[in-house]
């Protein structure tokens, strides 16, 4: 009863559900073979690249196309790399069963052309090693460079209208580093600078703070051609012992002047 009516079932939905043998294969497009003769198929098992000789579970309804949705038995004979294409998106997809690939010239250049993207996707990483260097360039449709990066032997530069660095923590490390700018900005909610010897050479030095307060253990000297100094309150000045000296006068000029 129940052999009656799977039959009678899949005699309404499919005349044919059963074991299927690829003959042919051009891309996701296959030949094959069932007990009625060749009847053309197609690929609906992701994942799947078929190869002749290959054992599937076919459905369809002859005479028309059969759809693979199944795999029975895979010719290990005919494991290695597998060219297909999709019609339909035009993509063209070369599939390695095991082991690595590789693209080997032995005396001449390798080039990957295309009009759209490139994409190199790794679950692991993604390494490339040069002899000589590396470079990074975009430019633009009159194949002028506008952000290059290299990579040398001995050195590494980056050229780009902008550059933008983003990070938790950026750490630099050099035995000598140069900065050369027209103008330097910075904003900064805390700057902690250590330095056995801090040298600042300016023409001009401009400071602004609401307050400030410096230590110093030993000698605190300064040369200049004049000093002035102007307190819109109170000076306080204290010290151990105080001296003054002028090769020529000292001048003071207030409305009091207390002594003792």
């Amino acid at each position: 009863m129940e052999q009656n009516m799977t039959s009678e079932i899949l005699h309404r939905d499919a005349r044919y559900l059963g074991p299927a043998q690829v003959l042919e294969v051009e891309g996701q497009e296959v030949v094959l073979g069932i007990p009625s003769g060749k009847t053309p198929g197609r690929v609906a098992l992701p994942g799947y690249h078929p190869a002749p000789g290959d054992m599937v579970l076919a459905i369809g309804e002859p005479p028309g196309r059969h759809y693979i949705i199944g795999v029975l038995e895979s010719d290990p004979s005919a494991e290695g790399v597998h060219l297909s294409r999709d019609q339909e998106t035009g993509r063209t997809r070369i599939a390695v069963d095991r082991g690595d690939i590789e693209f080997i010239t032995a005396d001449g250049n390798m080039h990957f052309i295309a009009n759209g993207e490139i994409r190199m996707t790794s679950t692991s990483r993604v390494e490339v090693q040069s002899r000589l260097g590396i470079g990074f360039s975009v430019f633009n449709r009159l194949g002028q460079v506008l952000t290059n990066l290299k990579l040398g032997s001995s050195r590494a530069s980056m050229t780009a209208p902008d550059l933008d660095m983003e990070a938790d923590t950026l750490k630099v490390a050099s035995r000598r580093t140069i900065m050369k700018s027209d103008t330097l900005k910075a904003g900064l909610r805390q700057a902690d600078v250590e330095a056995e010897r801090l040298q600042v050479t300016s023409d001009l030095v401009i400071s602004k703070a609401r307050n400030v307060y410096r230590r110093v253990t030993e000698l605190w000297q300064v040369a200049a051609g004049r000093t002035r100094m102007v307190v819109k309150g109170t000076s306080h000045h204290k010290a151990h012992k105080v001296n003054t000296k002028a090769e020529e006068d000292i001048k003071m000029d207030a409305k009091k002047i207390h002594l003792g």
